[in-house]
């Protein structure tokens, strides 16, 4: 027959604690959030070296990072006037002079945003800034 064995872990009690507290929702929105400023910025910058209707689509604020606790995610376009040729910025038109040559809707696709996130996920650098964003929300449950 065995006998019992009991364990006792110093500061486990505290670590106890602190998964409770730990809304891991919370935590992965705000991370995703982060990596989705990060492909903004990117997409921004890109808009901004092309000019043009991609400049005026940063100028608008029509590229912005979205909260959600399923996945990094950015928003292209809006409401009104000033929003309105975001797709077409990003995209290209077939038969519209004012936006850029049709890129098509398969991996090659975009002016911006699709290029700012095929750029992050070659270099590595998207896993890398999701772990960090990650760390950061968790470091309060998880201080070591």
């Amino acid at each position: 027959m065995a006998d019992d064995v009991s364990l006792r872990l110093q500061g486990y009690r505290d670590f106890a604690r602190s998964l409770k507290r730990l809304e891991l929702g919370d935590a992965l929105k705000a991370a995703h959030h982060q990596v989705s400023e990060v492909v903004v910025e990117r997409a921004e910058r890109k808009g901004r070296q092309l000019g043009g209707v991609h400049a005026h689509v940063v100028r608008a604020g029509s590229i912005r990072a979205t909260k959600t606790a399923k996945g990094a995610s950015v928003r292209l376009g809006g409401s009104g006037k000033k929003h309105g040729p975001a797709f077409g910025a990003e995209f290209g038109a077939k038969q519209f002079p004012q936006f850029p040559r049709w890129r098509g809707n398969d991996m090659d696709a975009g002016y911006m945003v699709h290029p700012a996130i095929r750029d992050l996920v070659a270099s590595g650098e998207l896993i890398d800034l999701w772990g960090k964003a990650l760390e950061f929300e968790l470091s309060d449950a998880f201080p070591d």
